[in-house]
Formats: C-alpha cells, structure tokens, sequence
C-alpha cells in the first residue's frame, strides 16, 4: 500500500478487504502529508481468475483523516512445492 500520513493520524488501524479475504494494519508517519511510502502489508489469496472488488476502510470511526491513500500494489506470489 502506498500513502501518506502525519503526526497524528498513526492511531489509525485500516482494513483492506478483498472480495475473499481482509488484512488489518496500523497506520504509520510519513514526513509530510505529501511525502508517500509504499509498505507491505500482508498477503491476500485470490483465488479464482476473474473480477475481484477491493476496499480500504478505517477499523473505526477517526476524529482526523487517516491517511492520503496513493495505491495498492498486487505481486504475484509463487506457491511453495509441497511435497507429500
């Protein structure tokens, strides 16, 4: 995920939420409020090809802004051999 956040706004806890699965994280400062760092936050299985809906969300209802969000970046990740 890539955004930017100040002092203030780091007591936020976010949830990305796939059509399948969700991912919860804390927010953390950047510099400034334009001042954007990507984190890796987690995993999510998609499991089947086709239309998958994403939505990030604050945990709880917040006072302030939670964050100036960019984007999320999905990597394909390989699957582990599994030997039986």
């Amino acid at each position: 995920i890539d955004y930017a956040a100040i002092d203030g706004w780091e007591d936020g806890t976010f949830i990305l939420e796939s059509d399948h699965e969700r991912i919860s994280a804390r927010v953390k400062t950047t510099q400034a409020w334009y001042d954007y760092k990507r984190w890796n936050i987690g995993q999510i299985t998609i499991p089947e090809a086709g239309v998958t809906t994403f939505r990030i969300y604050p945990e709880k209802n917040l006072d302030h802004y939670m964050m100036r969000f960019r984007s999320v970046e999905l990597v394909p990740v390989r699957k582990k051999n599994i030997r039986k």
